[in-house]
């Protein structure tokens, strides 16, 4: 939906529809359940794509499906892989292969995270020698999740590793929640849009600067993360 309608008032209630990508697999909706939540565990965030995705693929020899939605989640895939590879070789990244976690995602979260695609890109990228792969029973109570890794293929295909071959794509900015704190349901409203276009172009203007830490306790990586105490932050990341 181009800005401009909005500001001339012509959109009607779904007329513009953004998907959030914030998902952490393995838990209901946001809200950490615990499960799979172990110390060298990271969830899966949608909303961390490869830059060159088209370009990377083709590097790593991933055949050309025609499934838009599959290859965009393969992409995914590969890059939780790479930024988890980024921290250390013993992060794994969780997900859900229980159905019942992808259901009811509406709006929030982008078209392909579903369990088929999902479930499809990580075996894949599995049998292609691209991703470490721990598969557990699927259940909505599971004590922990399935998860994947960047194999030693990955690493070395890929060469250096670091936040440029990244993007953190948050595709909806305006977060409803309901009074137990999880996402709400609700239907694009005249002023949701505006608040929308409001909150977008303040972010243009923020993306403008470039935003320096200097600290005693803060160490520039040479992959692009922070090291803030015994932690590493990723300051691309947007959601």
């Amino acid at each position: 939906m181009p800005p401009e309608r909005l500001a001339e008032g012509l959109v009607e209630p779904d007329d513009c529809s953004f998907g959030l990508d914030l998902s952490r697999a393995g838990t209901s909706l946001d809200r950490p359940s615990g499960a799979g939540l172990l110390d060298n565990h990271r969830p899966f965030l949608a909303s961390i794509r490869l830059r060159e995705p088209d370009r990377i693929m083709r590097s790593l020899g991933l055949p050309h499906d025609p499934d838009p939605k599959l290859r965009s989640a393969m992409a995914s895939v590969i890059a939780n892989a790479i930024q988890a590879a980024m921290i250390g070789a013993h992060i794994w990244v969780f997900y859900s292969r229980d159905r019942t976690h992808y259901v009811g995602r509406g709006k929030y979260f982008p078209s392909w995270y579903r369990l088929a695609r999902m479930t499809a890109a990580v075996d894949g990228l599995e049998d292609l020698g691209l991703i470490d792969h721990r598969r557990t029973r699927p259940s909505p109570g599971a004590k922990y999740r399935s998860s994947f890794r960047a194999s030693e293929r990955l690493r070395q295909a890929l060469g250096a590793i670091d936040l440029g071959l990244l993007e953190f794509v948050q595709e909806e900015c305006v977060l409803l929640r309901d009074a137990d704190g999880d996402f709400a349901t609700y239907r694009n409203s005249r002023s949701i849009c505006a608040l929308r276009k409001d909150v977008m172009a303040h972010n243009a203007f923020l993306c403008g600067h470039e935003i320096t830490v200097e600290h005693p306790e803060v160490e520039n990586q040479a992959n692009g993360l922070l090291k803030v105490g015994g932690g590493l932050i990723n300051p691309a990341r947007t959601g």
